[in-house]
C-alpha cells in the first residue's frame, strides 16, 4: 500500500485516536521488522504474540492491549470477512487479558453530593446572601445537575 493512500486512511480517525494509535502501529513495525513479519499481512497468531509481548513487556492492562488490538485491526487485511479484532482466537485471548488483568475503575472513591447540597440548603434566604455568594450558588448548583469537571466550566 502506498503512503497516500495509508495518509488519506489515516486522517479517517479522529486526532485523539490516531495519537493513541501510533504508538503501537509504531511498535508493531518495529517488531514486524525485527521478526521479517508482512507488515499488512500477518497472520492471526503473529498478532495475538505481538500482543502477547506488549502484555509482558508494558505490564500493560486490558485497556492498553485492547487498544494495540484496536490498532492491527485498521491496518491488518482481514482474513475470511473478518478483522483482526474479530477472529475467535483474538477475541478468545482479550477474554484471557480481561480475567488476568481487568481495567480498574478511574476512580476508587465516590463523591457525596449531599454534603454540598446541605450546605447550600443552610445558606440564609436567596435575597440575603451577597451577589457573589448567590453565583457560586447557583453555579455549584449547576455543576452537581450537569456533572460537568471545572475545567470544562472554566472554559
Amino acid at each position: 500500500m502506498s503512503n497516500a493512500a495509508i495518509d488519506i486512511i489515516s486522517s479517517s480517525l479522529a486526532d485523539g485516536t490516531s495519537k493513541q494509535y501510533k504508538l503501537y502501529i509504531d511498535k508493531w513495525i518495529q517488531y514486524c521488522n525485527r521478526n521479517n513479519i508482512p507488515f499488512f499481512k500477518a497472520s492471526i497468531v503473529q498478532g495475538v504474540e505481538f500482543l502477547t509481548k506488549l502484555y509482558h513487556d508494558s505490564n500493560g492492562g486490558y485497556s492498553t492491549i485492547n487498544t494495540a488490538r484496536s490498532a492491527l485491526s485498521l491496518i491488518l487485511a482481514p482474513i475470511d470477512g473478518y478483522t483482526f479484532g474479530k477472529q475467535p482466537l483474538v477475541q478468545r485471548f482479550m477474554r484471557g487479558i480481561f480475567k488476568l488483568r481487568p481495567s480498574l475503575p478511574r476512580y476508587n472513591s465516590c463523591f457525596d453530593a449531599g454534603h454540598v447540597l446541605r450546605y447550600l440548603q443552610s445558606m440564609e434566604p436567596i435575597g440575603k446572601i451577597s451577589l457573589e455568594e448567590q453565583s457560586l450558588k447557583l453555579v455549584t448548583l449547576y455543576c452537581l445537575l450537569t456533572a460537568q469537571r471545572d475545567q470544562t466550566l472554566a472554559n
